[in-house]
Parts: C-alpha cells; structure tokens; sequence
C-alpha cells in the first residue's frame, strides 16, 4: 500500500513548520500518546533527519487516568521504536488549585515545558 495523499500534505506542513525554526536548536513534541501526538512525532521525525534537525519527545504522567501507565509504556516504545530521545515527567496535578481538573493538569504539564525547553527552542503541540 502506497501513501495516503493527506500524509503528503501533513509533511509538507510539517516541513515548512521545521523550516520556521531556529537551524540547530532542538524540536520538542509534546507526546501524550495518543493518536495526534503519536503521528505528529512520526512526522516530526522524518522532516528532522531531512533536514539534520535535532529532536526530543517529552510525555508529561499526570496519573489521573487508569491508563496513565500505559501511555508512558507507549510513548517509551514508540521513542525506541523510531530512535528518538524521550524525557518524562511525573507531575503532580493540584486539585485544589480552583482552576478545575483540567485547568490543573493543564497548568502542571504547562509547567513540565517550561522546565524542559529552553529559549529558541521549539515545543510541537
């Protein structure tokens, strides 16, 4: 089976995305391990070794879902998989902050980029 003329127009996308970042810094996926984050990565990383560009994929563990643990295992196994460093971090999501559930896990894994990328770095969401 050949390619699917949408992952043609995907990776153009992505190329000219690779194109607007500072040569020589590093290309940060945010991998949450499911289906988005997982192709945007895959993408990621050819246009990456095209273009010679470095790349990391960061998996933030809120542990708020049952499967939490198996998103991490995913994420490990997809990064082995395709050769691509991998940083998690666990964090811990504070309930009582007012902002919400989703308010809170949000402003955790927020956090977890700011600790992990660096000025002129890009960070793919």
């Amino acid at each position: 089976m050949g390619r699917l003329p949408e992952s043609d127009s995907l990776q153009v996308l992505i190329d000219n995305a690779l194109a607007r970042t500072a040569p020589g810094r590093i290309v940060w996926v945010a991998l949450s391990g499911g289906l988005d984050s997982s192709l945007l990565l895959t993408l990621t990383v050819a246009a990456c070794r095209r273009h010679s560009r470095p790349l990391k994929a960061l998996h933030v563990h809120h542990g708020l879902q049952r499967a939490a643990d198996a998103f991490e295992t995913h994420c490990r196994q997809l990064c082995a998989n395709i050769d691509v460093p991998l940083v998690v971090e666990r964090v811990q999501v504070e309930l009582d902050s007012g902002l919400g559930l989703e308010g809170a896990a949000r402003q955790a894994r927020y956090a977890a980029f700011a600790r992990h990328v660096r000025p002129g770095e890009a960070l793919w969401l």
